[in-house]
């Protein structure tokens, strides 16, 4: 996901990570997770969003600078998933 938010239903279960992939992705925010970050740097050499976990509740993931890889547990797409690009 590039310079944007991703946004999960609630009732997700499991682990989920955020990569950079590239040298830096700036202005990272994770809410609703077991770890929740603001406006972060992260880097490829330092994996600050990897094995994060769903608790239950709406969770996003935003970029404001970047591009992120987001991967997650699940066969398929959640119900409900919302992916918006750009400042919103």
């Amino acid at each position: 996901m590039q310079n944007g938010t991703l946004t999960f239903p609630a009732g997700m279960e499991g682990t989920v990570s955020v990569f950079s992939s590239g040298d830096a992705a700036r202005g990272v925010t994770l809410r609703g997770l077991l770890y929740e970050i603001t406006d972060a740097e992260l880097r490829c050499a330092m994996p600050l969003g990897v094995s994060n976990s769903f608790t239950g509740a709406a969770a996003t993931v935003c970029v404001t600078d970047g591009t992120v890889y987001v991967l997650w547990q699940g066969d398929a797409l959640p119900d409900g998933l919302e992916v918006r690009h750009g400042a919103d």
